[in-house]
């Protein structure tokens, strides 16, 4: 059964390149000048885009130009996908203020003459959205934009690895209409520093965790266990429930395969017996430190429940002969965890909701409910786990 979730895992850490969090602004100061009101409300820093002309023919991503004889290829590329930084921007267009551009720059630059200027402008959608799979919002390539009364006007910009986790400010060029005079000037707004922090806006999480254990309360076994898990952050815990299936390699133990217990999910021998199991468990969990870009120290505390066939080989019934039996299970279970989170920025709480991806070192005591006690009181294991 083990083999089946070797597919899976890999599903499992191609989802994991999607992970991705909002941050929404806590706490975060009004801009300079206070006219038009400007404050930053969320902040992307994992948002992604096509690379500009990039195209794809034959299934294949062709980077292309445009020459008098047309468009021209230029040379293949396996990844046309650019990373950005996005914030979100909210400003009080009053009757109306015209958004001309944004810069992204540490607050030594002058006003709106930033080292990274924005690549693309995105403004929330003004009526109803027209399907419910329809961005919130969406680009904006015509200048300026007009906003009027309170919106939320996002801009991306090329990634800066160092600015990121240093202060920073977003500049909006903006064109005022008072007295009947149009007037433009520049509002600089605090973006990362010490006055701006920020909380994840994730609710729920789907995840999943490849587990190995040393043994289980009813078998002195080692086993894999895989399995798809939901959650919802509740403040900064996750309250989870996991599903999970799995057992040793074999299907039935055999006399070729002498051996310890923990190489019993490579082959189930004469030590060891064949277990098929299923189960589910519940669990809390969070992050207790993060350092660099998305580097973070998890937790993890729960209650896991098995039920299990095991098979192994009978001595008394001659060669071949197997003995089957059926156990259940439950053990209180908690783990420490190195995760590569989603990438964060200076300001983020070190609690906040993230997307993993991660090893969990995790140690478990088992309590046999049904079935023959022939396991160990205590028991360790290893899981690889994205959420």
């Amino acid at each position: 059964m083990a083999r089946g979730a070797s597919g899976v895992l890999a599903l499992a850490l191609v989802a994991s390149g999607c992970m991705s969090v909002t941050y929404g602004a806590r706490q975060a100061l009004l801009g300079t000048p206070s006219r038009p009101a400007t404050r930053i409300e969320a902040v992307d820093p994992f948002a992604t885009a096509s690379t500009p002309g990039l195209v794809s023919r034959n299934k294949e991503s062709i980077d292309v130009v445009v020459t008098r004889k047309g468009m021209e290829d230029v040379e293949d590329r396996i990844i046309g996908v650019d990373g950005r930084v996005s914030f979100d921007v909210r400003i009080d267009g009053g009757d109306g203020v015209d958004v001309l551009d944004m810069m992204w720059s540490p607050p030594s630059a002058p006003p709106c003459e930033g080292a990274h200027p924005a690549r693309a402008l995105l403004l929330d959608r003004g009526a109803p959205k027209p399907h419910t799979l329809s961005p919130d919002r969406q680009v904006h390539w015509e200048r300026p934009i007009i906003v009027r009364g309170e919106r939320v006007v996002a801009a991306q910009f090329d990634e800066d690895e160092a600015l990121v986790q240093a202060p920073s400010v977003v500049d909006v060029r903006v064109i005022t209409h008072e007295g009947g005079a149009p007037r433009e000037s520049c509002v600089r707004v605090p973006a990362t520093g010490p006055d701006v922090t920020y909380w994840g806006r994730n609710r729920w999480s789907f995840g999943a965790r490849l587990a190995w254990r040393s043994s289980l309360g009813f078998t002195p076994s080692s086993t894999f266990t895989f399995g798809p898990s939901v959650g919802r952050w509740v403040g900064p815990v996750r309250v989870g429930v996991e599903a999970f299936f799995g057992g040793t390699w074999d299907d039935k133990p055999d006399l070729k395969h002498a051996g310890g217990t923990v190489l019993c999910f490579a082959s189930a021998g004469p030590d060891c017996e064949a277990v098929d199991l299923v189960g589910f468990g519940l669990e809390v969990s969070g992050v207790a430190k993060r350092w660099g870009r998305g580097s973070a120290l998890g937790w993890s505390a729960g209650v896991t429940t098995f039920f299990a066939d095991l098979t192994r080989l009978d001595p008394t019934g001659g060669i071949g002969a197997t003995r089957t039996r059926s156990a259940s299970a439950s053990a209180p279970r908690l783990a420490v965890q190195w995760l590569a989170a989603a990438p964060t920025i200076a300001g983020v709480a070190a609690a906040s909701p993230t997307s993993a991806l991660g090893l969990e070192l995790f140690v478990e005591a088992p309590y046999t409910w049904s079935g023959e006690a022939s396991g160990h009181h205590v028991d360790v294991g290893l899981s690889l786990l994205w959420f």
